[in-house]
Parts: structure tokens; C-alpha cells; sequence
């Protein structure tokens, strides 16, 4: 999230082509591991759900099948918290890629969230 915390910094530098392309780059790369760091959260749940289903199948012990069931659950909560980690970070990147303010003031639902994290 300190990501769109930067764009008043950011918008103050427009002007330089240079700081614009670094810029531009800087989001773009934060996007693609974004997207990258979601590919492994599904690979994940889907090896912890796999590796429970398999011992659910196979194994008899009802140890083994409640590691089991445990696992499922542990590769679908991991896929909900990478999914929902995606989304939020998604936003940011898209909302730092399409602001560009002229007055460089952050929008108001950035800055009441930087007061209320300072406890204003």
C-alpha cells in the first residue's frame, strides 16, 4: 500500500520524461509481480488441496484423513488471501497508473487513510 502513498511525490515530477518512464516501468513491473505472486498462491492451494484429496483417497487412517481435510481447507484459505492480497494490490497499481493530478494533492480517500493511520 506505500505504493499510492508515493503519488504525490510522483505527480510533482511529471514534467521530466526521464522520472515519467521510470514511473510508468516502476508500475508496470509492480503489476507483473503482482500477477506473478497470485500464480503462486494458486499453485499452492492447489498442491495443499491435491496432497489432501490424495490422502483423503488412499490412506485409511482417520488421522491421515483429517490431515487431509485440513490441507483442502488450508489450499482453499490460501487461494482466498492470495486472491484477496491480488485484488487490493491491483487497485493500487491501477489507480497509480490513471492519476494524474494537476494541484499534486493526493485524492481524498488516500488522504483520510494516511490520517487515520497516523491517528488523526
Amino acid at each position: 500500500m506505500l505504493f499510492a502513498l508515493d503519488i504525490k511525490q510522483r505527480t510533482a515530477m511529471q514534467t521530466d520524461p526521464k522520472t515519467l518512464l521510470r514511473d510508468v516501468m516502476s508500475t508496470e513491473r509492480t503489476s507483473l509481480a503482482n500477477k506473478r505472486t497470485f500464480m503462486a498462491a494458486i499453485r499452492t492451494a492447489l498442491a495443499l488441496a491435491a496432497t489432501g484429496a490424495a490422502f483423503i483417497k488412499f490412506l485409511d487412517d482417520d488421522f491421515i484423513k483429517v490431515l487431509g481435510w485440513l490441507l483442502i481447507a488450508g489450499g482453499l484459505l490460501v487461494q482466498v488471501i492470495g486472491s484477496i492480497n491480488y485484488f487490493r494490490v491491483r487497485q493500487v497499481v491501477l489507480h497509480a497508473r490513471h492519476t494524474v493530478d494537476p494541484n499534486n494533492e493526493l485524492p481524498d480517500h488516500i488522504e483520510s487513510s494516511k490520517k487515520q493511520r497516523r491517528g488523526k
